[in-house]
């Protein structure tokens, strides 16, 4: 299951979170291999608060509740008090709050009674899964791909609906525009079909609905709040079901990323600061641009070889290490 060889010597600092690899990782990945190594080798990320994945898992908690609570109007101020709010605040003062506009506290408590009256209509159909007495709510864990592979995953819920057993995943927005194009290929996705797979009969398994609210980026206006409260928001369910041909080749990507993570770390061991270049993880320039732009293309601009610049954790970054499993879960599993 070893992605690094202990045995080697490397010339950066080894971290044991180079053993766990999860979608976000195999994601960066895809995406770039330096980004990859600046950010999961090197542990350098932005030293300020990022409102995407604050409000995002903030949100998170509040649905956790709902979906154990349910969803009637009178859970959702529990659910934004004693859940959303709590983790927020965490993170972010009263004072910044409309910074962040959209994504503020206010319209996080009209969006969570948006949610609710949406999902009160199927609130009938779907109920939560139990897996040793434990609601499969917030589940993390890892599970085999291969003899030699494993992948460490994190869903937020396991539901039996109409159709079958299905994992249900909240996701926040901005734009619904292509939103939904994304999922169907995901590596992320073919996890958790993956988890399904593997703990349910085949037969019973529906798939998974990627479940988005959309907080627009729409400016207050009294007369029209007083109107339609609920203007700020849009949704989206997209469901996905992966038959076993489509799980095959999901498996066989992921192995090929993941094989190609432990030959960089090979690699790796080979390089040093005194190269003219960094043979392992290379750039792709073609994702400098991507969404709102890399963090580290300055560096990729300024250092042909950045092991001779890792002494020092540059002015804006800080050392955190992503690690996946040590986020807390109400039910975890090695499959």
């Amino acid at each position: 299951m070893s992605y690094y060889d202990k045995t080697l010597n490397y010339p950066v600092p080894v971290n044991e979170t180079w053993q766990i690899q999860d979608s976000s990782k195999v994601k960066t990945a895809m995406s770039c291999w330096r980004q990859y190594f600046f950010e999961h080798v090197l542990g350098w990320r932005i030293d300020r608060p990022n409102i995407h994945l604050i409000f995002g898992s903030a949100w998170h908690e509040a649905l956790a509740f709902l979906h154990l609570e349910g969803f009637e109007n009178k859970n959702v101020r529990e659910a934004y008090n004693k859940h959303f709010l709590p983790y927020y605040r965490q993170f972010i003062d009263p004072d910044e709050d409309e910074i962040y506009l959209p994504k503020t506290p206010e319209r996080a408590y009209l969006a969570l009674a948006a949610y609710c009256i949406r999902r009160q209509r199927d609130a009938r159909d779907y109920s939560v899964v139990y897996h040793d007495g434990k609601p499969m709510i917030e589940i993390g864990g890892k599970i085999n791909l291969s003899d030699k592979r494993q992948i460490s995953f994190r869903m937020d819920t396991i539901l039996k609906g109409p159709r079958g057993i299905i994992s249900r995943e909240h996701k926040t927005g901005s734009s619904t525009w292509n939103w939904d194009i994304q999922w169907h290929l995901s590596v992320q996705i073919g996890t958790y079909s993956h988890v399904l797979y593997c703990l349910y009969p085949e037969n019973e398994v529906a798939g998974v609905i990627v479940d988005g609210t959309f907080f627009k980026k729409t400016k207050p206006n009294a007369k029209l709040d007083a109107k339609d409260p609920l203007r700020h928001f849009d949704f989206l369910s997209v469901p996905i079901y992966k038959s076993p041909a489509a799980m095959n080749a999901w498996l066989n990507n992921t192995l090929w990323w993941l094989d190609m993570t432990e030959w960089n770390f090979n690699m790796l061991a080979e390089c040093s600061d005194s190269d003219d270049v960094l043979h392992a993880f290379p750039q792709n320039p073609e994702s400098c641009t991507k969404f709102f732009g890399c963090d580290y293309l300055p560096f990729c601009m300024a250092w042909a070889n950045p092991l001779r610049h890792i002494d020092k954790v540059p002015i804006g970054f800080k050392v955190e290490f992503w690690n996946p499993l040590d986020e807390p879960v109400t039910v975890e599993l090695e499959v």
